[in-house]
């Protein structure tokens, strides 16, 4: 039950009280991303504080593509994860060290940095898989409309 200003519902018969300061914020975060309620982002903002927790090399940003984990000072871990799949595809002889080995020196991560986006991917497979299915998508559709282009001004 909700019996101040300050307090958030929480699934079951407890309740999470917020700092006036804090709720404000997350006011702010909430007027920022239309269609969440304040509810549904203190749910975002703690599990992606969590998960940070967990994995301190990984964030959260948002983007046109919407909100996505991201290495600190680095890309997106889908795209380092995809690099890396697309290495082990391209040279399936080689090791998994190698592998992340060629993409930090392909992509100047460091492989302390891959190997970061790989324990998370290994915790949450189902948010990176769906980033990178999306971004797969995203890229057939810019090359079909290339060729649709391209074949306009042949």
């Amino acid at each position: 039950m909700s019996t101040g200003i300050y307090d958030v519902d929480v699934a079951g018969d407890s309740s999470l009280r917020f700092d006036p300061k804090v709720l404000e914020r997350l006011q702010a975060f909430v007027n920022e991303h239309p269609g969440l309620s304040v509810s549904a982002a203190g749910n975002l903002l703690v599990d992606e504080a969590l998960r940070s927790s967990a994995h301190p090399l990984v964030g959260f940003v948002d983007g046109p593509s919407g909100r996505r984990a991201r290495l600190a000072g680095g890309p997106d871990v889908d795209r380092v994860i995809r690099a890396l799949v697309s290495t082990q595809e391209a040279e399936p002889r080689l090791t998994i060290d190698e592998v992340l080995s060629m993409v930090g020196e392909t992509s100047d991560i460091p492989v302390q940095a891959i190997r970061a986006a790989v324990e998370y991917w290994v915790d949450f497979p189902e948010d990176i898989d769906a980033r990178i299915e999306e971004g797969r998508n995203a890229e057939s559709e810019a090359r079909e409309k290339w060729r649709g282009a391209r074949e306009l001004v042949e």
